[in-house]
């Protein structure tokens, strides 16, 4: 469950996140780099007046994903789970493993590993990414109307670089 932001929100880098994951005191998990941000688009506010966020990959998740790719291509699972162990907060890595994890049976490790890449993608966000907030002042049921106080900037569908794919896979 989320938990509700704080006064003190934002003022650490590391706790500019949503409050969807939130790592329990056996998970000592830093913040994640390599991965691309998710950043205020250039436009600055959408059609409905919202602000506009877009993905945008980073020379190292670029890289990174290569490697991933790499890795998958013997079809050899202990080789993504050697990649995971390298880089345990790759996304798409996560992803894949969850996946192998599934078809394996072990349901829970696969929640775990799509725990992690949740918590990678929330710590993506810049500070002003904050869907669980209302954009208006309404109160009640009339405050339905006001979300969602962010909108994401998606390319066309032939865009198959764009690094946002994978996590809305």
């Amino acid at each position: 469950a989320a938990r509700p932001r704080g006064i003190n929100e934002g003022r650490c880098a590391h706790y500019k996140r949503l409050g969807v994951v939130v790592p329990t005191a056996e998970e000592s998990w830093p913040r994640p780099s390599g991965m691309p941000e998710v950043v205020v688009s250039e436009g600055n506010a959408s059609k409905s007046g919202v602000p506009l966020f877009e993905i945008r990959s980073t020379k190292t998740h670029r890289r990174i994903c290569m490697e991933v790719g790499l890795s998958q291509l013997n079809h050899e699972p202990a080789e993504v789970e050697n990649f995971v162990r390298l880089r345990p907060f790759c996304v798409e890595a996560l992803f894949v493993m969850s996946e192998i994890c599934r078809s394996t049976g072990e349901h829970e490790a696969g929640f775990q590993l799509l725990r992690r890449a949740a918590y990678t993608v929330e710590c993506a966000f810049d500070a002003g990414m904050s869907p669980f907030m209302p954009s208006g002042s309404a109160v009640g049921s009339q405050a339905l109307a006001s979300w969602p106080r962010v909108a994401l900037r998606l390319p066309d569908e032939d865009d198959a670089g764009w690094p946002g794919w994978a996590w809305l896979g």
